[in-house]
């Protein structure tokens, strides 16, 4: 594998994981503020929370332009990494398929959110050029990026329309990768163990129970939107603390626990599939759902980096805060929040190191993978859903004759 190429995957960490720290800033920033504004009373999480409101946006733009990006860019690398292989190399079926389908349903996405995002800022955008009050920088930087956003947009959506020329173009190379390439190996369907899947189902639903003991609290002290917010007694405003209080905590221990638990699954991930390829290599007898895991599954490394970048952006976030309270509020009633921009450079540094450990991790899956491919003459077809049901007897039939499948000495 190429560095660039590893680098392109190890991006993942970067824009796919600022679209879940999006997620994480806007749902547990107003959990937060819900329990701060009913149990303690402050204001300060409540400019703190408006003010990562536009912190909000950049993470989502940065997903939503970033990751179609970016797979294009993985799908073309591999493309031309076909187009390279040695005669009669032909791919597996996990990178056949990418292969097929192409980078334009990936593009398509993209170029529509620059068309929006630009033709909304534009107009904004001149008006503040034509503005003396504002500062030059931004007089100069959102007309231009509005710009480049539309146009970026229009010529991508052009491109990559169904009969456009990026269309036709990857179908003409594409057949001629794939008139180099060998018979396929025999295809089978995969054997499945996802147990971070289950993990998360049984959090899902702890968490079901907390959001409904929360929403409990909430609903006495203000029955709808537009309702008067409602006083109680004493004893009923303790419960209304008790419920919003031990609602959070009832989501958040699940959320803590499926964390420390996805750690744990990574690390023995990683410990399991060294076994299985050195397993694999020495003739020894192996679990089918293992290979599959190595030869169709992310890297332990890969998605230690996804969560990496997650945190570093939840922590960037919540830096570039109090540069956008200033708006919202005198810059008076937050200059005791100021010192969080501290939290700017080290968040950064974290989605940094996610990107170099998710290319590392990259690189050291695809060697694994070229491993075990090595001894195997079978490829198993990636699941449409990732965790779903197997049927155990074939998946133990064919334990029993993995080694008949392995090429003669």
């Amino acid at each position: 594998m190429s560095v660039v190429r590893a680098l392109v995957q190890g991006a993942r960490a970067v824009t796919a994981s600022a679209g879940y720290a999006a997620a994480i800033v806007l749902l547990g920033g107003t959990l937060l503020w819900i329990v701060v504004e009913e149990v303690v009373g402050s204001n300060d999480f409540d400019l703190l929370a408006r003010g990562s409101v536009v912190s909000l946006g950049i993470l989502v733009l940065v997903c939503a332009l970033g990751e179609p990006l970016r797979i294009a860019a993985d799908r073309a690398l591999l493309l031309r990494d076909a187009l390279r292989a040695a005669e009669g190399t032909t791919p597996p079926d996990s990178e056949r398929r990418p292969l097929e389908t192409g980078p334009h349903p990936a593009l398509m996405p993209a170029g529509i959110a620059g068309i929006i995002v630009g033709g909304i800022c534009l107009p904004i955008g001149v008006l503040l050029a034509a503005d003396d009050r504002e500062a030059l920088l931004a007089r100069i930087l959102v007309p231009v990026v509005a710009a480049v956003l539309l146009a970026g947009g229009i010529v991508i959506v052009r491109w990559s329309r169904g009969r456009g020329r990026g269309r036709q173009r990857w179908e003409e190379r594409l057949s001629v990768a794939s008139a180099r390439w060998a018979p396929p190996v025999r295809p089978v369907p995969r054997a499945h163990e996802q147990r971070r899947f289950r993990v998360l189902e049984i959090s899902a639903i702890v968490c079901q129970i907390g959001v409904y003991v929360f929403l409990g609290g909430v609903l006495m002290r203000q029955p709808g939107r537009f309702a008067d917010r409602r006083t109680w007694d004493e004893p009923g405003e303790q419960a209304i603390d008790g419920l919003i209080a031990s609602g959070a905590l009832v989501i958040a221990i699940p959320v803590a626990i499926a964390f420390a638990a996805h750690g744990a699954l990574l690390l023995w991930a990683a410990i399991r599939d060294g076994r299985t390829v050195r397993a694999l290599e020495r003739g020894q007898r192996v679990r089918l759902e293992h290979v599959d895991a190595v030869l169709l599954d992310a890297g332990p490394l890969e998605r230690a980096s996804v969560i990496t970048g997650v945190i570093g952006w939840v922590v960037a976030s919540y830096g570039w805060s109090p540069l956008f309270m200033a708006g919202i509020a005198s810059s008076a009633a937050v200059e005791h929040l100021l010192p969080l921009r501290a939290l700017s450079l080290p968040g950064l540094a974290l989605v940094a190191a996610a990107w170099l450990m998710g290319g590392v991790g990259a690189a050291r899956s695809r060697a694994r993978r070229a491993r075990v491919q090595a001894v195997l003459l079978r490829d198993p077809l990636p699941a449409e859903d990732g965790h779903g049901p197997t049927d155990r007897s074939a998946v133990a039939v064919r334990d029993t004759v993995l080694l008949a499948d392995r090429p003669r000495e």
